[in-house]
């Protein structure tokens, strides 16, 4: 719920659709890269109880200070300013076409991402440490995403300046020889090539969230978001039961990559039925009282 509300959040009162979006999205990156080593470090120092507590304390903290210092707002405050898009939003949102391409750029990308946050520490044990240290994986792991989380703040340049879907299709026809690279990557390439995947599915995100935004009624936002959600987390959660099918029958990730590369044809072959929209923000600029 936090997610959606986030976003919806964003999208409602920035003026730069993809900056904003992308600068959310880094700082929730973050707390993912940092989840791990924040808590094996309460485990160690207090105990296992302590990874639960702190970050349950410090959520309710955060969610207090957010309850006074944020405004309450009138449900339909931006009502009137929305009025102009409605009609074209609704009939956007009403496109079966638009809706199964969203979902299937949405779930290919979701299943990408997962599967690498999943495989890299196993990956970078087998091919990378050598035997080494789990910290050593571990701290190897965290420079990758926080490498590959500033991708974003492009990805929010990119979705405020250029079409949405050129965005995509860019993204994704420079990330399929990326995923065939690592097949066999070891060692330092193994590592660019890790942060580059990372980087090239997180740098779409605020592209593929403006879209929802452009296309989506202004007074359906909050619940187009929950679908995004939705399709996200259901096929991250297929990503984990298909890596370890294909790494029990096969051995090794080899034909995971494979696969990976087979879902980023997915995903452009999904782009291509999105319609060319530029960046939210231009028509912002020309028209201040536009943006929500």
């Amino acid at each position: 719920m936090s997610h959606i509300q986030d976003c919806g959040l964003t999208i409602r009162h920035a003026s730069r659709r993809g900056r904003s979006l992308g600068i959310n999205a880094v700082f929730g990156s973050a707390g993912t890269a940092s989840a791990a080593l924040v808590a094996g470090a309460l485990t160690d120092l207090i105990d296992w109880r302590a990874a639960f507590i702190v970050p349950g304390i410090a959520t309710l903290a955060i969610a207090l200070v957010f309850a006074v210092i944020v405004p309450a707002e009138a449900p339909n405050i931006h009502a009137r300013a929305a009025g102009a898009e409605r009609t074209t939003a609704r009939a956007a949102l009403g496109s079966m076409r638009l809706f199964i391409a969203l979902c299937l750029v949405l779930m290919g990308g979701s299943v990408i991402y997962n599967a690498m946050t999943m495989g890299l520490p196993k990956i970078f044990a087998e091919r990378l440490a050598e035997g080494g240290e789990l910290v050593d994986v571990a701290s190897m792991v965290t420079v990758v995403y926080v490498a590959a989380s500033a991708a974003q703040l492009l990805g929010g340049y990119l979705a405020d300046r250029a079409s949405h879907r050129m965005v995509l299709i860019r993204a994704y026809v420079a990330l399929l020889p990326v995923l065939l690279f690592t097949t066999t990557a070891a060692g330092t390439p193994l590592v660019l090539a890790a942060i580059a995947v990372l980087s090239l599915v997180m740098a779409v995100q605020p592209s593929v969230d403006s879209m929802i935004a452009q296309h989506a009624p202004p007074e359906w936002r909050s619940t187009a978001y929950g679908l995004r959600f939705v399709v996200s987390l259901t096929s991250s959660s297929a990503a984990v039961p298909l890596v370890g099918l294909i790494f029990d029958s096969t051995g090794g990730f080899t034909w995971v990559f494979i696969t990976l590369a087979g879902f980023a044809v997915l995903v452009l072959l999904a782009a291509l039925f999105v319609p060319v929209r530029r960046g939210a923000s231009i028509a912002a600029r020309a028209m201040p009282g536009a943006a929500e």
